[in-house]
């Protein structure tokens, strides 16, 4: 599954303008994935709720269109 979100990064490019997507899109990274769920990492809560509120209905399409099943897209802060 973390293929499937390096695919879906990749072609959020073509859907994001370029500042946002390095900004925005860029520090998610893969943390773990089960049926019914995607959980990305992030630096932090207020960047979670930020990408959730403005880019998860198009996370959530392009991961549909990749992995050809519609996951819950979940947020972690990531711990250093």
């Amino acid at each position: 599954m973390s293929q499937v979100w390096v695919e879906v990064q990749t072609s959020l490019r073509d859907r994001i303008e370029k500042n946002d997507w390095d900004i925005w899109i860029r520090p998610l990274t893969y943390k773990r994935a089960d049926a019914q769920a995607l959980v990305l990492a992030v630096p932090n809560r207020y960047f979670g709720d930020w990408v959730r509120e403005t880019y998860l209905s198009v996370i959530q399409e392009e991961v549909a269109r990749i992995a050809g099943a519609s996951l819950d897209i979940r947020f972690e802060v990531h711990k250093t």
